[in-house]
């Protein structure tokens, strides 16, 4: 990863990663895109070029904050785990 140390910290101290019911499925997700846009944003500034890599972790970025049915994850995770 080239997230600094300290920017990584800063995101999971953000989030309680045990996840106990739905809140905490939203939750892992939202600390998934934190964390890919954190990378996405550490790259462009060690690594400019590194376009295509860029846009990678911008798109699933992207992807999971838009397109995932978080309820249906959460109604699922409930359905195989409790």
């Amino acid at each position: 990863m080239n997230i600094q140390k300290e920017k990584f910290a800063e995101i999971v101290n953000k989030y309680d990663l045990t996840i106990c019911g739905n809140a905490d499925v939203e939750d892992a997700f939202r600390f998934v895109i934190e964390v890919l846009q954190a990378e996405a944003d550490a790259i462009r500034k060690s690594e400019p070029y590194a376009t295509v890599t860029i846009d990678k972790y911008e798109d699933t970025a992207k992807f999971l904050s838009c397109d995932v049915d978080v309820d249906w994850l959460a109604d699922t995770y409930d359905e195989l785990f409790r």
